[in-house]
C-alpha cells in the first residue's frame, strides 16, 4: 500500500511540475496563463493537449514551423517518431527537418537521427550519410553514431573519409567507433 501512495504522489507530483511549467512558459511568452481550478483540471489540459499530437496533420505543422516554441515541436517529434515506421507523411516531416541545415533548433535534428536510429529507419540512410559533411561537429558525430549503431555498411567508405580528414578529433574517433562496429575491424 506504501508503494502504491508514492507512486500516486509521484505521477501528481510530474502532472503538476509539466502544469506548472506550462503556466510559467505561457506567462514569459505574454500570452495570457491558464488559470487551473484544481490538480484534476489541470491534468485534464495536460490530457488534451497530449491527444492533440496524435493527429499526424497538426504534428507535422508543428514540427515543420520553426516559430513554433521548440517545447511543442519536441512534442510533435516525439509523436511523430511514434508512427514514422507506418505513416510516410510522418517519415517525410522528420526527414525534411532533419536535413534542414537551416533549422533554428539543432537538438531537434539530434533527436530525429536518434528516432531514426530506435526505429532502425534505412529509409534514412542516405540523409544520415549526408550529413557526415554537415557544418555542425555534433550532428556530424550523431549522424556517424547512429550510422554505426545501425550498422551500415553503405556508410563505411564515408565514415572512412570523415576518419581521414574532419576537422574535429571527437567527431573523427566517433567515426573510428562507429567503423568499428561496422566492420568489425580496429580503427585506432
Amino acid at each position: 500500500m506504501k508503494n502504491k501512495k508514492i507512486i500516486i504522489l509521484t505521477a501528481f507530483s510530474v502532472l503538476l511540475g509539466a502544469g506548472l511549467i506550462i503556466y510559467y512558459y505561457l506567462k514569459s511568452n505574454t500570452i495570457t496563463p491558464i488559470e487551473f481550478k484544481d490538480s484534476a483540471d489541470m491534468e485534464s489540459y495536460i490530457i488534451k493537449q497530449k491527444e492533440k499530437f496524435k493527429n499526424v496533420n497538426y504534428s507535422i505543422g508543428i514540427l515543420e514551423d520553426q516559430t513554433q516554441s521548440k517545447e511543442m515541436r519536441y512534442g510533435a517529434e516525439s509523436a511523430l517518431c511514434e508512427i514514422e515506421t507506418q505513416n510516410t507523411e510522418a517519415f517525410n516531416s522528420l526527414l525534411t527537418v532533419f536535413s534542414n541545415k537551416e533549422e533554428k533548433e539543432p537538438n531537434l535534428r539530434y533527436a530525429i537521427a536518434v528516432c531514426f536510429r530506435d526505429n532502425k529507419e534505412l529509409r534514412a540512410v542516405d540523409a544520415l550519410i549526408y550529413a557526415l559533411k554537415d557544418n555542425d561537429k555534433m550532428m556530424r558525430f550523431k549522424a556517424a553514431q547512429v550510422l554505426g549503431e545501425l550498422k551500415i555498411q553503405k556508410a563505411v567508405a564515408p565514415l572512412e573519409n570523415m576518419l581521414k580528414n574532419d576537422s574535429d578529433k571527437t567527431v573523427r574517433t566517433n567515426a573510428a567507433r562507429s567503423l568499428e562496429m561496422i566492420t568489425g575491424n580496429s580503427y585506432k
